[in-house]
């Protein structure tokens, strides 16, 4: 499956988010609104874009998340 040029961007801001400490909770779990907020502000979607970016931002949350819980 290729991936697009947003998706591209996106996994690359969250993994640049994730390499953050201030990102993760004390207890070392991730802090998803912050990852969000910082995916945000580098990625600055159109409007017209936001429900596609949030379904690609959940979609790779979800595969961290799998990777981390596994």
């Amino acid at each position: 499956m290729k991936l697009s040029a947003q998706e591209l961007a996106v996994i690359k801001s969250v993994t640049k988010a994730l390499g953050s400490t201030e990102n993760y909770n004390a207890n070392g779990s991730v802090n998803w609104d912050f990852v969000d907020a910082d995916v945000f502000m580098d990625i600055k979607p159109a409007d017209s874009d936001i429900d596609a970016h949030y379904e690609m931002f959940n979609r790779f949350a979800s595969v961290v998340e799998a990777g981390i819980l596994a």
